[in-house]
């Protein structure tokens, strides 16, 4: 999506793994599994942050801090993240994730085989509404580990897509509603305290809802082909990448 998006708007980019280079500015993912933060004295590096943070259940280390203060700036996807970096001394700018036509990468014509999708580690949390479902005779199919084309057709032949959050923060899970809105793909959320996709009309409903909630749509076929698609088209206009990079980088393009 990044490159993407970088090539949409004329700008040269590459894609590498753990290759950073001393001629450009790295815009690094997962920035929280480097463990040597000097190998990156020597070069110009902006993270696009995508962990939940949190000091007791998300993630943060004084490692991360070191990692996140060298930066010549940092991007968040999340406002509640921001907050939390702001106590820290860091300043970090509000990124989300956005649309962009090369994401689109789910058929939506495949025949549904379950009632609803979870994709994820599970705790507690999750598994209570999981197990919930169970019994309600819903069909659950539950997925860990698995990526790239073998889970989007897992996606693809599912009725509903589940969200759950992981924590007690409540921090919207962006990054997988995102792909699943770029793909226009039916997902229930749990809500957060601030939802990062204004103006769309995802199903957002409380933690006790969750089985109910899917449950009606499951009942519901013309009702979820209608969400789906204006939730999809709604987040094409609102939400396009290209336009929420360019905004950035004008904001926060570093000088030599």
């Amino acid at each position: 999506m990044l490159k993407s998006s970088f090539v949409s708007l004329g700008i040269p980019c590459d894609i590498t793994v753990n290759e950073p280079s001393i001629d450009s500015i790295n815009i690094i993912l997962g920035g929280h599994l480097i463990q040597n933060i000097s190998a990156l004295k020597s070069f110009r590096y902006i993270p696009y942050q995508l962990e939940q943070l949190n000091a007791i259940q998300g993630f943060y280390t004084q490692n991360f801090h070191d990692y996140l203060s060298c930066a010549v700036t940092v991007w968040d996807y999340s406002h509640q993240n921001i907050s939390f970096l702001d106590s820290k001394g860091i300043k970090a700018r509000y990124v989300p994730i956005g649309y962009h036509r090369n994401l689109e990468q789910i058929s939506q014509d495949h025949e549904k085989e379950y009632d609803v999708l979870f994709y994820g580690s599970t705790g507690p949390r999750r598994n209570t509404i999981l197990q919930k479902l169970i019994e309600e005779g819903v069909k659950v199919k539950t997925l860990f580990g698995v990526y790239g084309p073998e889970r989007d057709r897992e996606i693809a032949k599912s009725k509903i897509i589940i969200n759950i959050h992981q924590y007690d923060t409540k921090i919207f899970e962006t990054v997988r509603i995102s792909y699943l809105l770029n793909n226009s793909c039916f997902a229930v959320s749990e809500n957060s305290p601030l939802n990062p996709y204004s103006g769309l009309d995802i199903p957002l409903v409380p933690y006790e809802e969750l089985v109910q909630t899917c449950s009606m749509y499951l009942q519901k076929v013309i009702a979820r082909e209608k969400i789906r698609l204006r939730c999809y088209r709604q987040f094409r206009e609102k939400y396009d990448m290209t336009e929420i990079l360019r905004k950035a980088l004008q904001n926060n393009t570093p000088t030599d």
